[in-house]
């Protein structure tokens, strides 16, 4: 549901404020990757590379907003919808459910029914989602992922060392990528 909120869909927090409110990315979204023992949380998008910066820096402080205040109850009310929503969508087309049966099996000890996510989505509280948010924002656990010029990089290391970026989830790459 914190993916969801923060950049699953056209009313959601980055949506709004990266791409509509400041223009700043062709598009952008979140959404979360849930093992049963390991997860995460994953944000991509396509900018402009002398905008990634910026957009960077609007994301980090949306999670960190998002780790500081609860989302207001509306927000969760939209979410659930839009969840609930795309659960049944995918209930109604043999294929989706063929994929939503396939993925519990082989991702979880335990497969889950569409009803129970459905029950879980419906328990969801503020302070759920406001833990969640402030466990991925502490302790470095974030982390940004690019593929961009060099001049690109070389700006966003920059404002690493101004204290723009948080340098826990800014780290240059292990190794270079090999020029295609």
């Amino acid at each position: 549901m914190l993916a969801t909120i923060l950049g699953d869909g056209s009313a959601s927090r980055l949506f709004l404020e990266v791409r509509e409110e400041r223009g700043l990315v062709y598009d952008i979204g979140a959404s979360a990757i849930d093992y049963q023992d390991a997860g995460a949380l994953v944000i991509s998008g396509g900018a402009d590379p002398g905008r990634v910066t910026e957009a960077l820096q609007l994301v980090t402080e949306a999670l960190r907003r998002l780790a500081r205040e609860a989302p207001s109850a509306a927000e969760i009310e939209r979410a659930r919808a839009y969840l609930a929503g795309r659960l049944e969508r995918a209930a109604d087309d043999p294929r989706g459910l063929a994929e939503w049966h396939a993925s519990q099996r082989v991702l979880r000890r335990v497969p889950q029914e569409l009803g129970e996510l459905l029950a879980e989505i419906e328990r969801v509280r503020p302070a759920d989602l406001l833990r969640v948010a402030r466990n991925l924002v502490r302790g470095g656990s974030l982390r940004v992922g690019l593929s961009a010029p060099r001049s690109t990089l070389a700006a966003v290391r920059r404002a690493v060392r101004r204290g723009d970026l948080d340098p826990s989830a800014v780290r240059p790459p292990a190794r270079r990528s090999a020029r295609l």
